[in-house]
């Protein structure tokens, strides 16, 4: 009896199975589990049988995994449907075919997503290379406008326009301006490269610990060659900038201007890479006492007393009013002469000048009210006029 019932509905169930089978024939088969490297791509395909046509949707349950190229289409004879791996992880596919002349179908995939070391070595060392490009635009680009400012001071002093303490706090401006520009380049590069490199490991779902080493400092690849272009960068800087400052002062006094004597340093930048990336904080914003950074200085004049200092540096925003900026002179037999300032601090950064100063041999201390520890400089007000 048995027998007989299973003999009866074998034809029917087989029957049904068809009909949905000829809905629509994907390849690969419904059930079929796709796995796609970060990405890479897939096309799954529909078609019809027999001439029929039918609509069809596409949709993943988490498409922050896998991109698909085509979502739905309607009275087609066939569909080609791609998938992107966009982030490490697993969704369903799911695939209906309904409507038209075809009995409806539908069609599932399990599609898992895995990482692609080489894919992310290569991403990373692309953006490590453009980073540090950036750096070297910037710095040209920054030298190009320093010089352009120190040819128009120069006209502007010529045509009397501006007098000698205007000329002197355009040209240490324009020179503060630059190293800013320059700082603020690598760090610019920094964040792009911490923060693009932490989300290559995110993206490939890595932990940090199971990141390549390529991405971190001391790993002899790219993260150091970027560290390193960046650091070299900043060096040469100083001597180009040296160069063209020299080049400046002399312009100045060929059109019967002081000698201005003129100085900038850019302070060191670097990380530890990706590793880190809650370090973006300190390195937007370096919040260590640095000392003076931009110095100019002019010289005493024949009729004495007029020599005057202006400096630049970097400080704590957070403690303005606090930092007191001193420059002291002691003369042999004579107390020290003393003069301290408390400039404001914004955006990081503190400027003040120092005027009425008489020839010879200063210090300058910087630090913040009640600290032990300060930055302390020697400088010489020079005679030459």
């Amino acid at each position: 009896m048995l027998a007989t019932r299973s003999l009866v509905l074998l034809p029917a169930t087989l029957a049904l199975l068809c009909a949905t089978a000829i809905a629509s024939i994907a390849t690969p088969p419904s059930g079929t589990a796709i796995e796609l490297k970060l990405d890479a791509s897939f096309n799954v395909k529909l078609k019809n049988f027999q001439g029929c046509h039918f609509d069809y949707t596409a949709s993943v349950e988490d498409p922050t995994i896998v991109q698909l190229s085509s979502l739905s289409g309607t009275d087609v004879t066939g569909a080609t449907i791609g998938l992107t791996g966009v982030k490490v992880g697993w969704t369903m596919l799911t695939v209906q075919s309904m409507g038209g002349d075809c009995p409806p179908a539908t069609h599932t995939y399990l599609v898992t997503v895995n990482p692609d070391e080489k894919l992310l070595l290569k991403s990373y060392a692309s953006l490590t290379k453009a980073a540090a490009a950036d750096v070297k635009f910037e710095i040209k680009s920054g030298f190009s406008l320093y010089n352009s400012t120190v040819s128009l001071l120069g006209a502007q002093y010529k045509d009397g326009a501006i007098d000698n303490d205007e000329l002197q706090d355009g040209f240490h401006d324009a020179a503060d301006s630059l190293r800013r520009s320059i700082f603020q380049s690598g760090v610019d590069a920094y964040q792009s490269v911490i923060l693009g490199g932490s989300m290559l490991i995110a993206d490939n779902g890595l932990d940090f610990g199971g990141a390549p080493i390529d991405l971190f400092a001391g790993g002899c690849s790219s993260y150091d060659s970027f560290q390193d272009s960046v650091c070299s960068g900043f060096a040469k800087s100083h001597d180009t900038f040296a160069k063209a400052s020299k080049k400046g002062a002399k312009t100045f006094l060929k059109l019967g201007g002081p000698l201005f004597g003129q100085w900038s340093v850019l302070p060191p930048l670097y990380a530890g890479g990706p590793v880190f990336p809650d370090q973006l904080g300190s390195i937007l914003a370096p919040r260590p006492l640095l000392g003076p950074l931009t110095f100019t200085t002019r010289p005493v004049s024949a009729t004495g007393g007029d020599g005057r200092l202006r400096v630049s540096g970097m400080g704590d925003t957070a403690r303005s009013g606090q930092l007191e900026v001193t420059l002291t002179r002691t003369i042999d037999g004579d107390a020290p002469w003393t003069m301290t300032l408390m400039p404001t601090i914004t955006g990081n950064e503190w400027t003040t000048t120092f005027g009425d100063l008489d020839e010879g041999a200063y210090s300058l201390d910087t630090r913040y009210t009640g600290d032990t520890y300060g930055v302390t400089i020697p400088l010489h007000i020079g005679f030459k006029f």
